[in-house]
């Protein structure tokens, strides 16, 4: 016989998202995402930490070659040898991308103020 009775173990209360400021915090101060993923807002969250993920590595590599083709040319430069490229590489190489990666973490701060505002909200309706 079917048992149409409900399971008798207590269900675990979801938690609320959070509202204070620790989400704001380390959403800041750690990694862009975090504070949105405390604030239960998944997508958000994974969209601002791939992205940003993406651009610092963007940005990693970017910086690495310029620094690496920097170094060569000033290196060059101190032995005094005139072989090679003399003049460094234009700070606009490394300024476009660490300006998305900038932008993109900016973003995720105002974001992640606007959910908690958004969460303190729905929390003071209760």
């Amino acid at each position: 016989m079917i048992d149409d009775q409900p399971d008798a173990t207590p269900t675990t209360p979801k938690r609320p998202p959070d509202g204070s400021w620790s989400p704001v915090i380390l959403s800041v101060v750690v990694y862009p995402g975090i504070g949105q993923w405390m604030q239960k807002r998944y997508v958000s969250a994974s969209v601002y930490g791939i992205i940003f993920g993406l651009m610092a590595v963007l940005f990693s590599i970017v910086l690495y070659q310029y620094l690496r083709d920097a170094v060569a040319i000033l290196h060059a430069a101190l032995d005094g040898r005139s072989d090679g490229p003399t003049a460094l590489p234009p700070l606009k190489i490394i300024l476009q991308p660490f300006a998305i990666v900038l932008f993109i973490y900016l973003a995720n701060v105002v974001d992640v103020l606007r959910g908690r505002l958004q969460v303190r909200a729905v929390l003071d309706q209760k």
